[in-house]
């Protein structure tokens, strides 16, 4: 309802043109035109007031409400990508300012459900329409398999925040969709926004990763550590990367920023496990144990205790990794000390000892016969911890882990090297 002193008339067709009435560019002509002239809109009972002075209230009120009713509205659909770019502060900002202000029109728009209204003189509806259509190019970007993954690292996080740095609004849109990007952006600065896109997730190519576990711990892992992996596999899956289990280790793959953190995991799972021996000297345990009863009465006990158990060598002559012992001796009742002749990567003990040079390349000798035996992981965590921690020097030792070897740890012992003369 436009109302006047002695003339009220019923003319509001769409809600939306109290909000145009709202809008000081919209009356800003007829504030000029009349002096004195003041419209004050209500919103809640729709009705708008129009004050002039008395020689030109006739006049005023006529144009105003010529206006008014010229108004009306038009809708266009959108896509979830210009959904999401209209719905944007900066977007409205810089559509009010040089698509709408600029060329000196007026109109109000709002976004609702995969559709922008737009309301304004119905002469120039048609134009603003055209305006808005042409603000914004969507492009849709086709990643690679090996690419896709990367869409929900931190990596991606990141890149979005660079982007959103930017000092000229509005900031493009990048909206992932399946193995694919949507990219929403002005005209004149879409290209650019590809070319970024490329050029990111190029560089940020899903990679893979093997980590080496001894065979004993993965079965462990499946078998009792049940709800640990599969909380950590959908921490996984939440940053793009893909875990699975075989029988020697660890397989991963996703994006380069995420891979460590989820391998690291593993690794300290992993570390977390024990392993022990017991040796039995009675005539017959070693045969018992290896039997079907034995093998029952292990595979109870490990249930019950949440442990893996498996039999080695044993008895007279041999180690428990099955190697000849040829000097053995008692030092407390509690600590027996063996030589053994045998394969130093086959016995099942605590930690097995390489002599290693400061390097930690172990590219000959036991040295390389422990990682060809363990896994490649073996020689990546030496330089791991060299490139952390610089080369050792003589009587020095670093540890690492075992990857699929019987023991759990390698002692890598940094000696002095003899290279001929009279001095060690």
């Amino acid at each position: 309802m436009l109302k006047h002193p002695c003339q009220p008339c019923k003319m509001m067709r769409f809600p939306t043109q109290f909000k145009i009435l709202c809008i000081p560019a919209a009356l800003e002509k007829f504030y000029r035109g009349y002096p004195g002239l003041k419209v004050s809109v209500d919103k809640e009972r729709r009705t708008a007031k129009v004050s002039a002075p008395e020689d030109k209230m006739k006049k005023a009120f006529s144009d105003v409400l010529a206006f008014a009713m010229s108004l009306r509205e038009t809708k266009m659909s959108l896509t979830p990508g210009l959904q999401k770019m209209f719905e944007r502060e900066d977007t409205k900002e810089w559509i009010q300012e040089t698509v709408i202000s600029e060329h000196g029109l007026v109109c109000h728009w709002e976004v609702s459900e995969k559709q922008i209204i737009i309301s304004g003189q119905s002469s120039d509806l048609v134009r603003i329409q055209e305006m808005f259509k042409e603000a914004f190019k969507e492009k849709t970007i086709k990643s690679e398999k090996e690419e896709a993954c990367t869409l929900k690292s931190p990596a991606w996080r990141s890149f979005l925040e660079q982007l959103e740095d930017s000092d000229s609004p509005p900031q493009p849109v990048l909206l992932p969709d399946g193995d694919s990007v949507i990219i929403v952006d002005t005209p004149s600065n879409i290209s650019n926004t590809e070319l970024k896109l490329k050029k990111f997730l190029k560089e940020n190519k899903q990679q893979g990763k093997t980590l080496e576990i001894n065979p004993n711990k993965v079965k462990l892992l499946k078998e009792f550590c049940d709800h640990d992996l599969k909380e950590l596999g959908k921490k996984a899956k939440d940053v793009g990367v893909n875990i699975s289990f075989s029988k020697n280790g660890l397989q991963a793959h996703g994006p380069k920023d995420c891979l460590p953190s989820i391998v690291g995991e593993v690794r300290e799972m992993v570390g977390r496990i024990k392993e022990d021996k017991m040796t039995f000297k009675k005539p017959g345990m070693s045969r018992y144990l290896k039997g079907g009863k034995g093998q029952d009465f292990l595979t109870q006990t490990g249930s019950v205790t949440k442990c893996y158990i498996t039999t080695g060598g044993g008895g007279d002559g041999t180690s428990q990794s099955g190697d000849r012992v040829l000097a053995k001796a008692q030092l407390s009742p509690t600590l027996d000390l063996q030589i053994i002749q045998g394969d130093i990567t086959q016995c099942a003990v605590d930690a097995i000892v390489n002599a290693a040079n400061g390097r930690l390349q172990h590219d000959g000798g036991v040295a390389a016969a422990i990682v060809k035996a363990g896994g490649r992981c073996i020689q990546e965590e030496s330089d791991e911890l060299v490139a952390e921690r610089g080369e050792l020097n003589d009587g020095e030792v670093m540890v690492t882990g075992a990857g699929t070897l019987p023991c759990s740890h390698v002692i890598h012992a940094v000696g002095s090297t003899w290279s001929g003369g009279t001095k060690d």
